[in-house]
């Protein structure tokens, strides 16, 4: 069993995949680790790197390439679905005591983070996981993050995949998302599983690809994102953070109704197909909704906005 697994998540990163890999041979790490890389079955050269790195490094990466079926293509495919089945997968391969998740246009740059992040979950174990921080490659932003408790953390923050140092349980796999486990869907895996610490230590540099999901979608695309992800945690029926996802998601709601007419287009057709294989569609009971349910959602939104600004306050 090695003391750290590293799961390093690829999708046509030719440009950027090598300095990723490096970066983690480069950290100074005490400890046996394993470099795991998922490749969602790119097309532009990546899995030759990937198994020229297998090769140089034998006893340290292990790859595996997803299936990506003959016809599959963007009018079909969700991308943040098949990006959670990555991880998903390196997660059961995964043999650390402790996982990193690292996207494959990041890089680390703290070469002593990981030493001093195993000694301190080494000695606090009712953390199940450490969230560090990163800076923006493109804009050179420095993120701020704060000791909130998990219910305010989780009603407002986002938290880049690569910034998470997790304990590998049972528990966590068990609250695993079913189909959202990138980006915010494993924030809420980690604070659904227990306490969580953070700190501002800035470890990696986090490249925003202009070919990623989130730049490739448009606003409504990535609205329907937020409410799969809701639905996704309606579905686990877990009282845990009940409160702050009615808080984090309302402007999803607002936002997907506002815009009800155009839903209905060709483009959007993967994301109602996705709504339609649950009995109790949060989407059509939202564009079912009447004005008075809408008005009623609208009062509760608003004061728990105010609920959590004061909250927040307090707290900070």
């Amino acid at each position: 069993m090695k003391k750290v697994s590293f799961i390093v998540i690829s999708y046509n990163e030719k440009r950027y995949i090598n300095e990723a890999i490096n970066s983690i041979l480069d950290l100074n790490i005490d400890y046996d680790y394993e470099i795991i890389i998922g490749d969602d079955g790119s097309n532009d050269g990546s899995i030759e790197i990937i198994k020229d790195l297998n090769n140089k490094y034998p006893d340290i990466i292990k790859f595996f390439v997803m299936d990506r079926p003959e016809g599959l293509t963007s009018k079909i495919v969700i991308g943040a679905i098949r990006c959670s089945n990555v991880i998903k997968k390196g997660i059961d391969i995964a043999t650390g005591d402790y996982i990193l998740i690292l996207s494959a246009d990041d890089y680390y740059v703290d070469k002593n983070f990981v030493n001093t992040a195993i000694n301190y979950m080494d000695n606090n174990k009712e953390y199940v996981a450490l969230i560090h921080d990163g800076y923006n490659l493109n804009k050179n932003k420095k993120n701020e993050y704060f000791d909130y408790p998990n219910e305010l953390f989780w009603s407002r923050e986002y938290i880049h995949i690569s910034n998470f140092f997790i304990r590998r349980t049972i528990e966590l796999k068990n609250n695993l998302l079913d189909y959202f486990c990138d980006d915010t869907g494993m924030l809420y895996s980690i604070l659904s599983t227990g306490e969580v610490k953070y700190t501002n230590k800035k470890v990696h540099e986090y490249r925003v690809n202009e070919n990623g999901i989130m730049k490739s979608s448009d606003f409504n695309e990535l609205m329907f994102m937020e409410l799969m992800l809701y639905q996704d945690i309606l579905n686990k029926n877990d009282k845990k953070l009940r409160i702050s996802s009615f808080r984090r998601f309302y402007t999803v709601f607002i936002n997907l109704y506002h815009d009800k007419d155009k839903l209905n287009e060709d483009k959007y057709k993967k994301y109602r197909d996705y709504f339609d294989k649950f009995e109790n569609s949060i989407f059509d009971s939202m564009m079912k909704s009447s004005i008075l349910e809408r008005m009623i959602f609208m009062i509760k939104s608003y004061i728990l906005v105010i609920y959590f600004y004061i909250w927040r306050k307090l707290y900070r």
